[in-house]
């Protein structure tokens, strides 16, 4: 559950796990002219959650080229939901293991990169939230953490003070990450606008000041990647990026 500064009365039954503020579809008509709008030439399977916290195509692809995702990087992500992040790096010929724990977003996600992932590209979905399953994460060269930010209403409050995936606090993530690590690693955090990521930002520097060398950058899409498409707004997003250097 996330916690939240300034909470306004009657605010407190969120939703859990729908984090975008996009109109989603409710016709196969619709369903239909929404995939389109994500380039896909098919029907994306998807449910309401994984509709909301999509986050669109155009947008995936300029995150991963801000931060610098290769050919052959190794890519953890969680929570993967439907597997849109998941089809736009295995296309970047990233190799991708990605978490989802709901059954059946697990299902759609595998549905969908069987879909739209074209060729023998390596990607994995695993049905769990084990972010901190060392024997993964020490493999990987990019952690893509996309913690549920506790439904629509994330909107109504001043600020979110913290997010979480399973039990662990986003903090405490970049901790555990990097005890014991031995090589290179880029962590990035998918949040909403209004996230105090300022206070995450110094609890990662001070994760990493004894071991790492750092980098860090707190992404906003540029306004040509936030267009309006038929009066519905692109979700607003950011995304706090740390490079931490071995």
């Amino acid at each position: 559950m996330p916690t939240y500064e300034y909470v306004l009365p009657g605010l407190r039954n969120l939703l859990s796990g729908i984090d975008d503020d996009v109109d989603y579809p409710t016709t196969v008509g619709e369903r239909k002219h929404w995939s389109r709008k994500y380039e896909f030439e098919q029907v994306w399977e998807t449910d309401e959650i994984g509709l909301y916290s999509m986050t669109p195509i155009h947008l995936s692809k300029w995150l991963f080229n801000q931060i610098e995702v290769k050919p052959g990087d190794k890519v953890l992500e969680t929570c993967a939901g439907v597997g849109a992040d998941t089809v736009i790096l295995a296309r970047m010929e990233a190799q991708v293991v990605s978490f989802e724990p709901d059954a059946e977003r697990y299902r759609m996600a595998q549905l969908n990169i069987k879909n739209f992932v074209p060729g023998k590209k390596s990607v994995t979905v695993i049905r769990t939230n084990c972010i901190l399953d060392k024997s993964l994460t020490n493999k990987c060269d990019v952690v893509f953490v996309d913690a549920p930010w506790g439904g629509k209403s994330y909107k109504k409050w001043i600020r979110i003070k913290e997010l979480f995936v399973g039990n662990w606090e986003l903090g405490d993530i970049a901790w555990k990450l990097l005890e014991g690590r031995k090589r290179d690693l880029k962590l990035v955090y998918k949040l909403p606008p209004n996230y105090d990521y300022k206070t995450l930002l110094d609890t990662c520097l001070r994760a990493g000041s004894e071991e790492f060398g750092m980098e860090t950058c707190y992404l906003t899409p540029p306004s040509e990647a936030r267009p309006r498409m038929n009066g519905t707004k692109i979700p607003n997003i950011r995304w706090l990026v740390v490079k931490y250097i071995k």
